[in-house]
Formats: C-alpha cells, structure tokens, sequence
C-alpha cells in the first residue's frame, strides 16, 4: 500500500480497453522525496525483522494532497480534494521483546487537515490500521497505524483480560506498549507540528474526546494527556492573544464569568504569565481522564494572584475594571 498512488473504476465496455471512467482517486503531491518518505518506516520494519538492523529511532512526516473525482453522465463531474498529514515513526528499545514477538515499534498518525469541500467534515471517524485498516473505531479524530499484534481473523487487536496468560498475554501486553507509548509520543509530535505551522481555526479539531473513546484506545487519550502536562506542551489557545500556552499558564473559563471578564483582566493575567482560555467541554472531560490539574478563573483567584505578584502596576482603566470585577 506504500507504493499505490492511483486507484480508477471503469464502466465495463467503451471505449478499450478499460470502458467508460466513473470514479479515481489519486495522490496529487507525488514526488520522489514523498515517495522515500512514504516507504522509508516499511524499509526500516523489514530490515529489522530479517536482524540486518538494530532497533532505532526513524521519524517519518508525509504531506499528502489526494483528489476524488465523481463522474456523472447528466450532472458536473465533482472534484473533492483532501490534505492529510501523516506522521510515522519508530523507536529504539525494548529490541529482544521485538525480535521474540516478531514485531516493530512502530505507528504512524495520521491526520485531516482541509478540503475544498464546504460540505467535508474534518472530524473524521478514526479507524485502527495495521498496513490495511482493520474493522476498528478508535473514536479518535485521527487514524491510527500500528504493528499491532492481531487476533487470526484480522478483526481485533490482542487486549488485556485477566484470562490471557502465555503468548496471549504477550501479545496483548505488545498492543498495550504501542498505545501507551509508541503512538502516544506520534500523537503528540504531531500536535506540536501543527500547532508551529498554522494559525488555528480550530485548534482543538486534532483533539480526542474520551467519551466516545473505547478500550484499549483510552490509554492511549490518558497517557498523551500526561505527556502533554509533563513535558508543559503549548497546546491550549488563547483567542484573546491569539497564541498557544501549556496547560500550567492556563486559566480556565467555566462560561460564568464572560460577560465580567474583561480584556484589561485579561492583559494584567497575560503580563504574569497567565492565559484565559475556553476550550469545548469534552477537552476539560479529557484532561480530568489523564488526571491533570484544572484551574478555573474566578474573582477570588484573580485577586490572590495579583496580590502575590510584585512589581504590578496597573492603570486607572484596569483598575476599575479589576475592582468591578472582584467585588
């Protein structure tokens, strides 16, 4: 599949020899450096599998235009373009449990990022891939590659049951280190390339929602939480400043205090290092999940933190409007 760029349905008939076109759908960026790029983690799995060598640490960033095009024989033919980016990587470690089970430390991410399609929706259903898609929804907003190890019928992964012992268990502790580890780091690698290339119109799209977000697939929205919180990622919008700021300079706003909350409050809190942000409900359902600490803005908070800070100075306009917000 690292290789396929084009794919066309024909109407059977003419014209020779393939009939009538109906249908393709193709990569339009092709190019040698997107072709190395797409082939080079393949490259990397079977030459480690055959022990020509060893375990290393490959990243892998593809940005991939694909065009549809519906052919109609009464109606305009419909052109639909979607950019994807996919970004693939593999880790060092853990070798003698990779050489045993035969399998790679290695997943990719990848993630919609437009269309010329007003009607597309950039929240994609996440599918679960293991080189082919697999009949798994992730409830993720991106999919998910992995050298996952798989149940005989290619219809589910190995997970964790308290009845699995031997190879099974093995099998299933494989997944577990893929989806805690391997793909998490993918995941948010490739958040932080987004967030350093584009101005967000919706910088929470790329986001997980754990409430629709099944087992074993959890783990892996738990620990890019506590990735994000311990390595204090900048991945919290601040529509009034219009810049990112990591989840310890985040206030939150809880919808109570917006008619009060005014930009000169807003401007002291930026000048200590502190962001007011508002992101959609299910993101604060999905930090409480990964355990991270939560602070929401409030009279109170907003005035004990003024307090301990030193050197603030403050002219009459915020003044007022600190008092009238406080009291």
């Amino acid at each position: 599949m690292k290789n396929l760029e084009r794919i066309e349905i024909h109407y059977p008939g003419e014209p020779l020899p393939f009939g009538l076109k109906k249908y393709s759908v193709f990569v339009k960026n092709v190019s040698p450096e997107l072709r190395k790029m797409r082939s080079i983690i393949n490259s990397y799995a079977s030459e480690f599998l055959s022990s020509k060598i060893s375990a290393s640490d490959i990243r892998a960033t593809c940005k991939i235009a694909i065009e549809e095009e519906n052919i109609y024989f009464h109606m305009p033919t419909r052109i639909r373009q979607f950019n994807w980016v996919i970004h693939s990587g593999s880790f060092s470690g853990l070798e003698d449990t990779q050489r045993r089970l035969q399998q790679v430390q290695w997943g990719g991410v990848a993630a919609l990022l437009s269309s010329n399609d007003d009607q597309a929706d950039l929240k994609i259903e996440g599918t679960a891939y293991c080189f082919l898609p697999l009949p798994i929804k992730t409830g993720l907003p991106v999919h998910l590659n992995g050298y996952f190890s798989l149940t005989s019928n290619r219809r589910e992964i190995w997970t964790s049951n308290t009845e699995l012992s031997g190879f099974g268990k093995d099998k299933a502790d494989w997944n577990n280190i893929l989806l805690s580890g391997c793909l998490v780091k993918l995941y948010v690698e490739l958040l932080e390339n987004q967030f350093k290339t584009i101005h967000p119109t919706d910088p929470y799209h790329l986001w997980p929602d754990i409430t629709v977000i099944p087992p074993p697939f959890d783990q892996l929205v738990v620990g890019l939480v506590q990735t994000i919180v311990e390595e204090k990622k900048k991945f919290f919008w601040d529509a009034y400043l219009n810049q990112f700021c990591s989840l310890d300079q985040a206030l939150f706003d809880d919808d109570l205090s917006l008619q009060t909350l005014g930009p000169e409050i807003r401007k002291i809190l930026a000048g200590l290092g502190l962001h007011i942000i508002n992101p959609p409900k299910s993101i604060i359902q999905t930090l409480k999940a990964g355990k991270a600490e939560i602070t929401f803005v409030s009279p109170a908070l907003v005035a004990r933190t003024i307090k301990k800070a030193k050197n603030v100075q403050l002219d009459v306009v915020q003044c007022e409007e600190l008092l009238k917000y406080i009291k």
